[in-house]
């Protein structure tokens, strides 16, 4: 890694643990936004810092910096154990911070104009957007194939057994009359 990230990564990291309101905090369904230039970085957290010291408050602490900007692409480093992508307008990266095999934060760029990048972090268990000012109706749906599959299959069983069931008394109904 370029020594100009390395230094740039190690700032960002030092300045966060010696005041800890500098970093952004990712938690729950919280995300953030930012536009960061080539060579700037900001640091992130996916839990709170109130109360954590010394190593405990360094290992949750992770740096992401803006390496390379592109017209199309942006290259960011996220750091703790330093992970780097990059990245084209309008696709995303999930990395998994803590290395435990499941993907921490997705980080989705949102715009580039080849100086700037517009950047959108959050919490890989949650789901952000970008909205405006102003007052809006957000509707996520989560509808799955598997899911909708499943209610179709219900549905044929249960009107199936439920013709099994009715048949035979429909039957016994007319040959009594």
């Amino acid at each position: 890694m370029a020594t100009e990230t390395s230094s740039a990564l190690s700032s960002i990291e030092s300045n966060a643990v010696s005041d800890t309101s500098t970093a952004t905090v990712i938690t729950g369904t919280a995300s953030t936004t930012q536009t960061l230039s080539q060579g700037s970085g900001v640091a992130i957290s996916l839990q709170s810092l109130s109360g954590l010291t010394g190593t405990d408050l360094k290992e949750a602490i992770h740096s992401l910096y803006v390496e390379k900007v592109t017209s199309t692409s942006v290259t960011v480093v996220i750091a703790s154990d330093p992970l780097k992508a990059t990245i084209s307008v309008g696709q995303s990266k999930k990395f998994d911070l803590n290395r435990d095999g499941t993907s921490d934060v997705e980080v989705k760029l949102n715009s580039v104009d080849g100086k700037d990048a517009e950047t959108l972090a959050a919490n890989i268990n949650q789901r952000a957007i970008i909205l405006p000012k102003g007052n809006h109706l957000v509707k996520f749906s989560f509808e799955p194939k598997s899911f909708k599959t499943g209610a179709f299959v219900s549905m044929i069983t249960s009107f199936t057994l439920l013709s099994l069931i009715l048949l035979p008394l429909a039957k016994k109904f007319v040959l009594r009359r």
